[in-house]
């Protein structure tokens, strides 16, 4: 008997020969399979008669088959409809972190047929959220981290994620592995001290797999501050052609009351590049009375700056803004971007509208109108053609049209126009798009047609889909069964078959939403005619919701909390779920409102993840709290909750504004800033405390009286004081406040960042070093060295250039080697190694900015690299490799770069910079100082070799050309230095010269005893 067979890979079909009446069989699957997770294929036997059929699932190994990947055996019976939604697991057995495309056979072995095919897997096992405490950070802060991780159905896994932390250059700086607790992991990251400034990254992924999920956070020099100043163009957008633009300035503290005072406004353009262009005869200054103002730009300001001003469009404004409050206590600052300058505000895009269109059939366009800031445009007019029909956008900016179309071949032309009314005809936004028909197998004009009636989708509604036969009614009286598949996130997550009766062209199915469906899912439907498939597929939106129930609310609400009190939280959820807590300051988010996570992120990260072709779109919920925040996961999925707000004062309080940092010896005033919430004048005596090392009105007499100030019902006064930082290093500043006749008091103490004098400059100076004395350079005898107690001398903060770095981080780092390897850091302290670890961290961290985009390293950033510097780098991080995360790439693009920029045909290295600090290089600068460079270079090569042999080609080809030279060269050398590390390079490689070395060693070159300890001077960096 011939029987059919039909394959569908998402929505590809592959149907051989086939009769009518003939039995058809079944083989579903996502067109990738993702590795180590359960996946869902599909088969099912078509107008099949007989008993039960025993089908085989398997998944073999590419293209070898040699390997049984997953194998199950199913059971298609009339009980279930001969259908079978089974799931599989494929085994990680492949190539790992490889980009190269990889592909398995998926089998289904009927009793007469087995249907097979390659699909491509992906090692995509999951997603990674991360959550930090906070938005902005400054040096030295510890950054405290939350990771979720999640399966492909968003349920916790404890698969290993790695953590890379990544500094605005792209260097990577700090590296972890973590292994999640039922998919959550808090972990911390210290901020370097000399931290670049800018957008830092933490970039994660699963173990052995090379997808990565991507979370930013911003590092600046900031003091927080209480208010906060927001800038509302009364419009998004300006037209080049319109006389102004009004923005409103609100200024209102962060514990809710208007602010009152100056605002110095001026506007600007961004140009293509980002660079910012003011507009200067915009400065002005405005009045902010019970928190609100209101600046202008006219276009007659823009023209002084602009005269062309039609050169603008498509660039925006931005408009900045300096409050001073009238007290004087503080002045904030505030900026706004993104004003559009256009000829037209809104923008129309054809969202998830298909290219095809069933002819007969109505068409459904779906347009998805946004601002020039991308945001979406609601409740708007529109017009589409043919038609015309009117409609207009829902809150989300989207709508939806059915355009009734006819029989025949012709493209369908759309377009769809705003008519909003305060716009000229010129000024509406236009989009135009063409459908093509769909045709038939063989002009059959077999048709199925499949359309939903529910606009608005949620979990735990229901769903109406109406499936439209077109066929005539010999060919319908055939069609006896059909299939319809729902699939989201790009798996297959339910399958089902209707049998259809005779005669019938309008068929309704019912399904219920749930939480697998959601951002969004497809559904796909399909029947046969003899040799014909007949299907069709629709995209259908869910609202995108947590998976689970999360709420926070106060046990007991309060408009007001006092500080250092405690309170309770009820939070209500699913039982079991987990949940994480996190307290966000929201001064912070004054300083930085983007990068936190909130619901509408995960769904737009799921969706960009998706390996289906199932887009989707999301409503934003807030991901973390003002005061307190949380996210949770259970087996519900991942969840963000809304924001709730908790307000955290006294009645009267006192606050201290200080600087981000102080210089040494310079004088500077410090506000403390008062506070009055009570409904009655009070007076109010201030007092500043003695610090050490800072002088002031309270030096030597421990508290100073600094006023006596009368305040009115809910107002604020500043205090103002001298003082003079004499120390480097952080110092507190603390003021104390009482009310008179009250038990109302309060104090602040905070700490003062002071600095050297000056500012940092970078600049090369020469400077003439005598070899035989060794400078400042700490200096340890052999028989200090050996003991082992006084190696704690060797453990500093690396700091300066490059060159000073590698001085600083050589000494943690051979102690550090030294005493693991002897046992013997009981003498210098345990507590040590932690402190000699760190300070490895931080000189790597330092020196990755004097790295050049080839990989090399120079003494400052703008000289040129140093070929042995480079080398000398290389050896130690060598040594640091097995004790700090050292990338492999900074590594390998080293020794690239040698290979490259500093090798001769005949295998010598040169030195293509120079080494400032001449006492590092020791011998190498003397006499034979070509060949001690190559010797020294070959050395650091073969030391580091196994790292980067694969990643760099011509790394054993140059090496062996270095070995070539030195062999030719070392019988004529004269300088013991060049000789002894030209003989240890070439022992390396099997190659021993120990009469050569026997005839040095016994004295007989005659060389002056000074020029031997000139070349035995790097026995002071010994690595």
């Amino acid at each position: 008997m011939h029987l059919g067979v039909l394959w569908l890979a998402v929505l590809a079909l592959s149907l051989p020969a086939l009769s009518q009446c003939e039995p058809l069989f079944v083989l579903t699957a996502p067109n990738l399979l993702r590795v180590g997770c359960e996946e869902k294929v599909f088969v099912e036997a078509q107008e099949y008669t007989g008993g039960s059929l025993s089908v085989i699932i398997r998944v073999m190994d590419f293209p070898g088959k040699y390997r049984n990947l997953f194998s199950k055996t199913v059971t298609l019976s009339e009980e279930n409809s001969f259908q079978a939604l089974q799931e599989i697991l494929i085994s990680d057995v492949f190539e790992e972190e490889t980009l190269r495309k990889q592909y398995v056979y998926l089998q289904a072995i009927f009793p007469q047929k087995k249907l097979e095919k390659p699909i491509q897997v992906s090692f995509q096992s999951g997603y990674i959220f991360a959550q930090t405490d906070k938005t902005i950070y400054s040096p030295l802060d510890r950054v405290n981290y939350r990771v979720f991780a999640l399966d492909a159905a968003l349920k916790p896994t404890r698969n290993l994620v790695s953590v890379d932390i990544m500094t605005p250059d792209g260097n990577i700086v700090g590296r972890e592995i973590i292994s999640p607790n039922n998919g959550i992991s808090s972990q911390q990251y210290r901020l370097p001290e000399t931290s670049s400034v800018g957008t830092w990254k933490m970039v994660s992924r699963f173990k052995n797999n090379l997808q990565n999920f991507t979370y930013e956070f911003e590092v600046k020099e900031y003091v927080k501050p209480n208010i906060e100043v927001t800038l509302t163009p009364e419009k998004k957008f300006f037209y080049i052609d319109e006389t102004e633009l009004s923005v409103e300035v609100a200024a209102r503290c962060l514990y809710g009351e208007d602010v009152s005072g100056k605002a110095f406004v001026v506007f600007g353009v961004l140009t293509e590049d980002g660079e910012k262009k003011s507009i200067p005869a915009s400065l002005q200054r405005v009045n902010i009375d019970s928190g609100k103002g209101k600046a202008k730009l006219t276009r007659e300001q823009i023209l002084t700056t602009f005269p062309d001003i039609r050169q603008l469009v498509k660039l925006s404004l931005y408009v900045s803004v300096s409050v001073l409050t009238d007290s004087g206590s503080e002045m904030v600052e505030g900026e706004r971007r993104g004003i559009q300058i256009v000829t037209s505000p809104y923008t129309i895009h054809f969202k998830k509208t298909p290219s095809y269109f069933k002819q007969g059939m109505p068409f459904d366009v779906r347009v998805y109108v946004t601002n020039v800031d991308n945001t979406p445009v609601k409740f708007i007019e529109l017009e589409v053609t043919p038609g015309p029909i009117f409609g207009r956008t829902q809150a989300n900016g989207e709508a939806r049209f059915l355009i009734n179309t006819q029989q025949g071949a012709s493209p369908l032309p759309i377009t769809v126009k705003t008519k909003a009314p305060a716009l000229t005809n010129e000024r509406q936004a236009v989009a135009h798009m063409t459908a093509l028909p769909y045709r038939t197998q063989g002009s059959s004009k077999n048709d199925l047609y499949i359309s939903i009636k529910n606009s608005d989708l949620h979990i735990g509604g229901s769903l109406s889909v109406y499936l439209t036969l077109v066929n005539s009614p010999s060919v319908q009286a055939q069609i006896k069964h059909i299939t319809y598949l729902l699939m989201s996130k790009g798996q297959l997550i339910r399958a089902g078959r209707y049998k259809a009766l005779h005669g019938q062209s309008l068929i309704a199915l019912h399904e219920r939403v749930t939480k697998d469906m959601v951002p969004s899912f497809r559904i796909v439907a399909y029947y046969h005619v003899g040799t014909e498939v007949v299907s069709d597929s629709i995209w259908v939106d869910v609202k995108d919701i947590c998976m689970g129930t999360l709420e926070v609310t106060s046990t007991k609400p309060k408009d007001v909390y006092e500080p250092g009190k405690l309170f309770s939280l009820t939070i209500t959820g699913d039982p079991g779920a987990k949940v994480g807590l996190v307290a966000v300051d929201k001064g912070v988010y004054v300083l930085n409102n983007k990068n936190r996570l909130t619901q509408a992120k995960i769904w737009d990260i799921v969706e960009k993840h998706d390996t289906g072709c199932t887009p989707g779109s999301g409503a934003e919920s807030m991901g973390v709290l003002y005061d307190a925040g949380l996210a949770f996961e259970s087996s519900a999925g991942i969840c963000v909750a809304d924001p709730f707000e908790i307000k955290v004062r006294k009645n009267f309080f006192i606050d201290l504004k200080l600087p981000y940092a102080a210089v040494r010896n310079e004088q500077l005033e410090i506000k403390a800033v008062l506070y009055n919430y009570l409904e009655e004048n009070i007076k109010v005596r201030v007092e500043l405390m003695e610090t050490e090392q800072v002088c002031s009105a309270a030096s030597k007499k421990r508290k100073y009286r600094l006023a006596e100030v009368d305040m009115d019902p809910m107002s604020s006064r500043a205090v103002s004081f001298v003082i003079i930082p004499m120390a480097l290093g952080l110092h507190s500043i603390e003021v104390k406040a009482a009310v008179h006749d009250s038990i109302q008091t309060d104090g602040v103490k905070k700490d003062l960042h002071v600095v050297a004098e000056g500012l940092q400059t970078r600049r090369v100076v020469t400077v003439p070093l005598n070899p035989s004395n060794y400078g400042e350079l700490p200096r340890l005898t052999n028989q200090k060295a050996i003991s082992g107690s006084p190696m704690g001398h060797l453990i500093a903060q690396p700091n300066g250039n490059a060159e000073t770095i590698m001085i600083g981080i050589t000494g943690p780092v051979i102690t550090t080697h030294y005493l693991d390897k002897t046992n013997q850091w009981e003498k210098v302290g345990l507590e040590h190694r932690a402190e000699a670890i760190n300070f490895i961290e931080m000189g790597y961290t330092k020196l990755l900015e004097y790295r050049n985009n080839e990989g090399a390293f120079s003494i400052w950033k703008d000289t040129n690299p140093s070929s042995w510097l480079v080398a000398y780098i290389l050896k130690v991080f060598r040594l640091t490799h097995n004790l700090i995360k050292i990338d492999e790439d900074v590594l390998c693009r080293a020794f690239k770069w040698l290979v490259l920029k500093t090798q001769q045909p005949d295998g010598i290295f040169k030195e293509v910079g120079r080494v400032y600090q001449g006492e590092m290089v020791g011998g190498i600068q003397g006499k034979d100082s070509d060949v001690s460079l190559t010797a020294f270079i070959l050395v650091a090569m073969q030391e580091a070799r196994h790292i980067c042999v694969e990643e760099v080609n011509s790394l054993q080809v140059s090496m062996k050309k270095a070995n070539e030279f030195l062999s030719g060269r070392i019988h004529s050398l004269t300088n013991p230095y060049a000789v002894a590390l030209t003989a240890y390079a070439l022992a390396n490689e099997g190659n021993h010269q120990l009469d050569i070395l026997n005839r040095f060693s016994s004295g007989k070159s005659g060389l002056p005893d000074s020029q031997f300890r000139s070349s035995t001077n790097q026995a002071n960096y010994p690595c």
